[in-house]
Order: structure tokens, then sequence, then C-alpha cells
């Protein structure tokens, strides 16, 4: 079995999913107006390989 991600992997994929989802739901309603935020994190190498 692969280990848990680390809390900040974890984090960070959440982030990114989430982010997508926001983007996808503009996209899908064409409205501009919708929000939208860019989160950028910096994090030491991790040993996994993204997904």
């Amino acid at each position: 079995h692969d280990p848990l991600p680390t809390f900040v992997t974890a984090k960070s994929r959440l982030e990114l999913e989430e982010s997508t989802m926001f983007q996808r739901a503009a996209r899908e309603t064409g409205s501009s107006s919708t929000p939208t935020a860019l989160v950028a994190n910096t994090t030491a190498p991790d040993s996994e390989p993204p997904p």
C-alpha cells in the first residue's frame, strides 16, 4: 500500500481540485462575474510523483 500523503501534499491537491471545480462551474454557466482566485504554494519537493 502507498503511504498516506503528507498534510501539505493533501492540502495542495485539495486546493487544485477546488480550483478546477470553480473554473469548470464558471465555464458551464458562461458567467464572467464568477469570482476566481489563483492560489500558489511553495512546498518542499515530494518523493511522490504527481497524480
